[in-house]
Parts: C-alpha cells; structure tokens; sequence
C-alpha cells in the first residue's frame, strides 16, 4: 500500500474517473466535491485523520461520484488499491469495520434525507 503526500488545493481524484483505488486519511484533511471547480460546487464533507474515502468505487468498479481535495498542506494518505485490498482487509480488521461503520452512516443519511 502505497503513502502519498498532497498539499493545499490538489486534486486527489475526480468526479466521473475510473475508481481503483480507496484511501485512508492518515494526516491533513481532505474536501469530498460535487461538481469542484464548477458554479454548482458543492462541498459534501471534510475528512480528516482516520478517516476513508473511494471505497464506494473500489467496491462497486462504478466511476468517482465526487472530487477529492487536500485542504492542508502535508495531507498524507495510504493508497489502497484493488490488488491489495484483500491484504488490508486481512492485515487490519478494526479498518475494515471502520469502512463499514462509515458505508453504514452515508447509507443512513442518504435514506433520512429522502424521507424530509
């Protein structure tokens, strides 16, 4: 699994790219967009420390459904792609729960907010 260091303003991945990849926020924040750099933008979330995202892609081989951005300097990730999530999976099970926790919240929300 691969580190990977972004600073302020950097694109991690797009709305609409193919999705091979999760990652896992291990310092710095990130900014999950709808539509980034257009006049409908939309700021979904911020993730930070801990934290995952991509993984809807990675699991479902669907395209990106939004744009990622680092919001700080020194923004370190772990990369984990499709090839290795297996040994993720197997190497830190808590994450995994973590992942599932988090699916679990987006999936609760989305459902609540159609109910409004």
């Amino acid at each position: 699994m691969e580190m990977k260091v972004y600073n302020t303003n950097e694109i991690i991945l797009k709305q609409g790219d193919a999705g091979e990849s999760m990652f896992y926020v291990l310092a710095g924040k990130v900014g999950v967009y709808l539509d980034y750099g257009t006049s409908s933008e939309k700021k979904l979330t911020e993730l930070c420390e801990q934290q995952f995202f991509g993984e809807m892609s990675l699991l479902n081989n669907e395209v990106r459904s939004a744009t990622v951005v680092a919001l700080e300097d020194d923004t370190c990730l772990q990369e984990i792609s499709e090839a290795n999530f297996k040994d993720f999976c197997m190497e830190y099970p808590e994450k995994v729960f973590a992942i599932m926790q988090q699916l679990s919240e987006r999936l609760r929300r989305a459902t609540s907010s159609k109910k409004d």
